[in-house]
Protein backbone atom coordinates (compact mmCIF):
# COMPACT_ATOMS: atom_id res chain seq x y z
CA UNK A 1 0.00 0.00 0.00
CA UNK A 2 3.10 2.05 0.67
CA UNK A 3 4.59 1.40 -2.72
CA UNK A 4 1.63 2.90 -4.68
CA UNK A 5 2.27 6.25 -3.26
CA UNK A 6 6.02 6.56 -3.40
CA UNK A 7 5.57 7.79 -7.04
CA UNK A 8 4.51 10.99 -6.93
CA UNK A 9 6.26 13.03 -9.44
CA UNK A 10 3.64 12.63 -12.28
CA UNK A 11 1.58 14.21 -9.19
CA UNK A 12 3.95 16.86 -8.60
CA UNK A 13 4.94 17.60 -12.40
CA UNK A 14 1.00 17.74 -13.15
CA UNK A 15 0.65 20.29 -9.96
CA UNK A 16 3.73 22.51 -10.85
CA UNK A 17 2.05 22.69 -14.54
CA UNK A 18 -1.40 23.73 -13.22
CA UNK A 19 -0.03 26.45 -11.04
CA UNK A 20 2.30 27.80 -13.63
CA UNK A 21 -1.23 28.31 -15.52
CA UNK A 22 -2.72 29.91 -12.57
CA UNK A 23 0.22 32.55 -12.34
CA UNK A 24 -0.01 33.16 -16.09
CA UNK A 25 -4.03 34.05 -16.28
CA UNK A 26 -4.14 35.78 -12.80
CA UNK A 27 -1.12 37.99 -14.84
CA UNK A 28 -3.62 38.33 -17.60
CA UNK A 29 -6.53 39.35 -15.32
CA UNK A 30 -4.30 42.07 -13.33
CA UNK A 31 -3.06 43.50 -16.97
CA UNK A 32 -6.89 43.11 -18.30
CA UNK A 33 -8.25 45.02 -14.84
CA UNK A 34 -5.92 47.66 -15.65
CA UNK A 35 -6.52 47.79 -19.12
CA UNK A 36 -10.42 48.39 -17.85
CA UNK A 37 -9.32 50.90 -15.91
CA UNK A 38 -7.60 53.01 -18.07
CA UNK A 39 -11.00 52.74 -20.61
CA UNK A 40 -12.90 53.89 -17.47
CA UNK A 41 -10.74 56.87 -17.01
CA UNK A 42 -10.64 58.17 -20.61
CA UNK A 43 -14.17 57.22 -21.09
CA UNK A 44 -14.94 60.01 -18.02
CA UNK A 45 -12.67 61.98 -19.67
CA UNK A 46 -14.77 62.11 -22.51
CA UNK A 47 -17.50 62.36 -21.29
CA UNK A 48 -16.94 65.38 -19.65
CA UNK A 49 -15.38 67.05 -23.13
CA UNK A 50 -18.37 65.71 -25.03
CA UNK A 51 -20.69 67.97 -22.08
CA UNK A 52 -18.44 70.81 -22.58
CA UNK A 53 -18.51 70.86 -26.24
CA UNK A 54 -22.40 70.59 -26.07
CA UNK A 55 -22.60 73.52 -23.66
CA UNK A 56 -20.68 75.60 -26.52
CA UNK A 57 -22.72 74.20 -29.07
CA UNK A 58 -25.53 75.12 -27.11
CA UNK A 59 -24.20 79.03 -26.46
CA UNK A 60 -23.57 79.26 -30.42
CA UNK A 61 -26.54 77.86 -31.15
CA UNK A 62 -28.09 80.66 -29.16
CA UNK A 63 -26.02 83.09 -30.27
CA UNK A 64 -27.41 82.58 -33.94
CA UNK A 65 -30.64 82.84 -33.11
CA UNK A 66 -30.16 86.14 -31.20
CA UNK A 67 -28.84 87.10 -34.18
CA UNK A 68 -31.47 85.78 -36.45
CA UNK A 69 -33.95 88.03 -34.83
CA UNK A 70 -32.33 90.94 -35.29
CA UNK A 71 -31.47 90.61 -38.67
CA UNK A 72 -35.48 89.62 -39.04
CA UNK A 73 -36.12 93.15 -36.92
CA UNK A 74 -33.99 95.32 -40.00
CA UNK A 75 -35.49 93.40 -42.76
CA UNK A 76 -39.20 94.41 -41.23
CA UNK A 77 -37.80 97.81 -40.62
CA UNK A 78 -36.86 98.36 -43.93
CA UNK A 79 -40.11 96.68 -45.31
CA UNK A 80 -42.71 99.12 -43.36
Amino acid sequence: MLAGCSNTTNLEQQIQSLSSKVDSLTMKVDAMSSDVAASKSMSESNNTEIKMLKSAVDSASANANKANMRLDNLVSSYKK
